[in-house]
């Protein structure tokens, strides 16, 4: 049975386990990844800088250009880091910016494994049924996934919110999405605010319409 994993800001809990994320042993740099075929990201990790370019205390490595994240040993990404930032295309083609968004209105970032799914229809339509509430906690959703286009995917179901494509995983490997047994394209969530920062982290490949419900929670939390 998956146990399914939620951090939030101030605790992390599980319905077996607690989640436990790993700390950074050394601050992490400005980086920059670049993938032809798929999205452009140009990400900025936690302790370096902040993605809006506003300049932390100790960024040692400004001077040194923008470093590659896969070339870096790095913790996961939890609950108080900095969201990276990123440009990934949706489903008309249109360029996504997280920074640009996030500046309006928090963000509730979702990865999912394929569309069209049992699970991962459930979850859009879970996210897409509730997307009156989550306008009102003044937030904007948007999927992600490795599918080329999601226009019949969005028709299909009437969807309402944006679909990106990653189509080779720089995104996920960038979030620090897990692959469920090793090999199951991973279903995560993350709430990040109007700072950048990550408020919500919930992981769960089965529970798909639970990854609403957390952010929800979240969202009303922050607002209170």
């Amino acid at each position: 049975m998956e146990n399914a994993f939620v951090s939030v800001a101030g605790e992390s809990r599980s319905a077996a386990t607690v989640y436990a994320p790993r700390l950074c042993a050394a601050a992490t740099r400005a980086r920059c990844l670049s993938a032809a075929a798929g999205s452009r990201l140009i990400a900025t990790q936690r302790g370096g800088r902040l993605w809006n370019n506003t300049l932390l205390k100790n960024d040692a490595c400004a001077s040194r250009g923008l470093w590659s994240r896969s070339a870096q040993t790095v913790s996961m990404l939890s609950v108080g880091d900095i969201a990276p930032d990123f440009t990934a295309p949706d489903q008309d083609g249109k360029e996504w910016t997280l920074s640009n968004r996030a500046k309006k209105s928090n963000v509730v970032l979702y990865f999912y494994p394929k569309d069209d799914t049992p699970g991962c229809t459930k979850q859009a339509c879970a996210f897409n049924d509730a997307l009156d509430e989550f306008t009102g906690l003044d937030a904007e959703v948007v999927g992600v996934s490795s599918d080329k286009s999601h226009s019949a995917f969005i028709s299909k179901y009437g969807l309402r919110f944006s679909l990106l494509s990653d189509v080779d995983s720089s995104l996920r490997k960038l979030y620090d999405v897990p692959k469920t047994l090793g090999f199951f394209p991973g279903r995560c969530t993350f709430v990040i605010d109007k700072n950048g920062v990550i408020q919500l982290k919930y992981n769960s490949l089965g529970n798909a319409a639970q990854h609403a419900v957390e952010a929800k929670k979240t969202l009303e939390a922050l607002k209170h």
